[in-house]
């Protein structure tokens, strides 16, 4: 009876931790993404590399949006938002987007492989608002 007890008392232990954690560990790796990138862009540094940034992957990816976009309608059309990490060497290291539509999804597999400017700093978060018209 007295082990009984006990599985349910570690039990109940570990539901409550996870219940912790969960609270604890509730931003998610966007959120902090986010916050980064939206912390880059509030500096002058920031504010033209972002720029740079901005006229590059327009250049890069207005064919890659046309292909992405081809053929899709309603929900997946939603507006998005695209984070890129970009490594001291300029390579994106991490892209985020959200919400995970089907034209999100196929941008962010075409933004994986791309080489930007070297960024003010390694690990640098990029944020890219995308809104598709129709």
């Amino acid at each position: 009876m007295r082990l009984a007890a006990i599985a349910v008392t570690l039990a109940s232990m570990a539901v409550l931790w996870g219940q912790v954690w969960a609270v604890a560990g509730s931003a998610t790796p966007f959120d902090g993404a986010l916050s980064s990138a939206q912390g880059n862009v509030a500096t002058d540094e920031g504010k033209a590399f972002d720029g740079e940034i901005g006229t590059q992957f327009g250049g890069r990816h207005a064919n890659t949006m046309a292909r992405c976009t081809e053929g899709v309608d309603g929900p997946n059309l939603a507006p998005f938002d695209l984070l890129m990490k970009i490594g001291g060497d300029g390579k994106v290291q991490e892209v985020l987007v959200r919400p995970d539509t089907r034209v999100a999804v196929c941008l962010r597999k075409a933004v994986a492989k791309d080489i930007y400017k070297k960024p003010p700093r390694p690990g640098y978060w990029v944020r890219i608002r995308m809104s598709v018209t129709p």
